[in-house]
């Protein structure tokens, strides 16, 4: 009964070990501005997170974590091209998409604003990215400067943003994304 008994506690030391980076980067605080996190796009290839090596190759978020950065990029490509069909295969059907502006639509208010070419986007820039795994969620979290032709004007918008992935049907879907302007600094004269 002993070895049994001793064996069975070795096994859950162990898994101990393993989950406990896994819980630690669920918990951990972040810093409105860091990137000390899984993964950090700016400097890491999407197909190779950056901080794996902490993280146990076997574990399932790991693979989960590499297809929502790739994901992402895919998202950012397919919204300057208009890209609705790939939009619709990484946009949940019942995402919420809030832009800077504190409009809210559902993906299909998106696709309609998008293949009218209310809204046009030319270019995206990521300066900072961090995301964080809490189970089958993934939140992603940065700073992004996208140029948008809206309503007949060309518009730079620098914002802070958060997209949520979930797990559905065996993939990585977008089921939240919120986008807030930055204040921009103006300084008084003296």
């Amino acid at each position: 009964m002993r070895p049994l008994v001793l064996t069975c506690l070795g096994i859950v030391l162990v898994a101990g070990a393993i989950a406990a980076p896994v819980r630690a980067q669920e918990h951990a605080p972040v810093a409105a501005d860091s990137l000390a996190a899984p993964v950090d796009t700016t400097l890491a290839h999407p197909a190779a997170p950056a901080d794996t090596a902490a993280v146990p190759a076997a574990a399932p978020h790991v693979d989960a974590l590499a297809q929502v950065v790739g994901l992402e990029q895919q998202r950012r490509g397919a919204m300057v091209a208009g890209d609705t069909r790939t939009l619709s295969g990484i946009i949940a059907e019942d995402a919420t998409y809030v832009h800077s502006t504190g409009i809210m639509q559902t993906r299909d208010e998106l696709f309609r604003l998008l293949l009218n070419k209310t809204i046009r986007y030319l270019k995206f820039d990521v300066e900072k990215t961090a995301y964080r795994v809490y189970g089958n969620t993934i939140v992603g979290t940065g700073v992004q400067r996208i140029e948008v032709l809206s309503g007949g004007k060309s518009l730079v918008l620098h914002s802070r943003y958060t997209v949520v992935y979930t797990l559905r049907d065996g993939t990585e879907k977008l089921v939240a994304y919120q986008s807030t302007s930055m204040p921009e600094m103006v300084t008084k004269a003296k």
